[in-house]
């Protein structure tokens, strides 16, 4: 499920039965409904991408962006976070 998100893939895909059953095909696990991956799993991968950018960034110097517009001009909030340093990492 992480790499949905990480794709940017709307969990609401995991209700088509052609795609569901492709996964389970190829995966050979069974895919749960989009709600059961809300209420489960959805804060655990949050925790574990959180975590993993504030031990990234933890001693670095960074750089924060906190809002943008998209191409209706609506204003988005929307944090995005990168280092300083050489290797400029982003998040």
């Amino acid at each position: 499920m992480r790499n949905f998100l990480v794709a940017d893939i709307p969990l609401k895909k995991l209700d088509n039965p052609k795609l569901r059953n492709f996964l389970e095909k190829w995966t050979q696990q069974h895919v749960p409904e989009t709600s059961t991956v809300r209420k489960n799993y959805l804060q655990s991968c949050y925790n574990k991408i959180i975590r993993q950018i504030r031990n990234s960034v933890a001693e670095s110097d960074i750089w924060i962006s906190d809002e943008t517009t998209d191409v209706e001009d609506r204003v988005i909030a929307n944090y995005i976070v990168g280092t300083l340093h050489s290797d400029n990492k982003i998040f």
